[in-house]
């Protein structure tokens, strides 16, 4: 079963497993939530000598949010931000700074982009990498020992009023993904 960041909770959770499958040039991902950031920093780490630029999304003043369709568009406003790297050492920093947040938060969703490639952390430990070659990142995923599958079963295939999904904000030392872009402010990071 998919260990579930702690602010999220999907009623189908055994169905979901930690894998990934290939369609259209993307690869999309189940994570378990430890292991989210690692792929980003390997992302990162990869794509080392390119420009990167990251992208916060996080629902306007939402505490918490049920879902209950297979649609992944977000129903809330959202307030975005967004922030350019000029080396690996500063976009990792960036993550590490504020890796409680973003690895426990439920509704913010952020990415990072090295060029024409983008990884995407969606909500319920969905992870979407766009590409022109996906070889690279599907051996990123098997040095994590995440298989690859044909039926990639997401929490948003199982959502109905039934069987809903909940995600919410987390706070950490005070601060929740909502604050973060503030932060990036203080710290110059502005686009």
């Amino acid at each position: 079963m998919l260990h579930l960041k702690p602010s999220s909770y999907v009623k189908n959770a055994h169905l979901l497993k930690s894998e990934y499958a290939v369609k259209d040039g993307k690869i999309i991902a189940n994570l378990d939530a430890p292991l989210i950031l690692d792929m980003v920093l390997r992302f990162l780490y990869i794509n080392k000598d390119k420009a990167l630029s990251f992208y916060l999304e996080t629902p306007d003043n939402l505490k918490a949010e049920a879902d209950f369709t297979n649609d992944s568009t977000p129903k809330n406003p959202m307030f975005a931000f967004n922030a350019s790297f000029e080396s690996f050492e500063k976009a990792s920093g960036v993550l590490f700074f504020f890796s409680e947040i973003l690895a426990k938060d439920g509704l913010c969703r952020y990415k990072f982009r090295a060029d024409n490639d983008e990884i995407y952390c969606e909500k319920y430990n969905i992870v979407t990498i766009t590409c022109e070659d996906t070889e690279k990142y599907e051996k990123l995923l098997c040095d994590m020992k995440i298989p690859r599958t044909d039926n990639l079963v997401t929490a948003y295939d199982t959502f109905s009023k039934e069987t809903p999904g909940m995600s919410k904000r987390v706070f950490y030392k005070g601060m929740s993904a909502k604050d973060l872009p503030q932060l990036f402010r203080q710290y110059g990071f502005t686009r």
